[in-house]
């Protein structure tokens, strides 16, 4: 199975602090970074969405709209 990737444009993120925590069993255990940000409400951020930053991959797991007007709170996520 091929996975290909492709750019859609450029978001600007406010970026919260970081959250590391440990998943899983002493021998399979799986660091899992966690970072809250606020960006400007555009339709192409969805979750599963990949966004590449800092040199690092994260999954968009979460979309709040429910945010002042023109405004979206985001988690992303990522596997260490």
């Amino acid at each position: 199975m091929a996975v290909f990737y492709e750019a859609v444009g450029s978001v600007w993120l406010k970026l919260g602090a970081r959250r590391r925590t440990t998943k899983g069993e002493a021998e399979a255990a799986v660091v899992v970074e966690t970072l809250r940000a606020e960006a400007r409400a555009d339709p192409r951020l969805e979750e599963g969405l990949r966004l590449r930053f800092s040199g690092a991959e994260w999954s968009l797991v979460m979309v709040d709209t429910s945010e002042a007007a023109g405004r979206v709170k985001l988690e992303l996520e990522r596997v260490r």
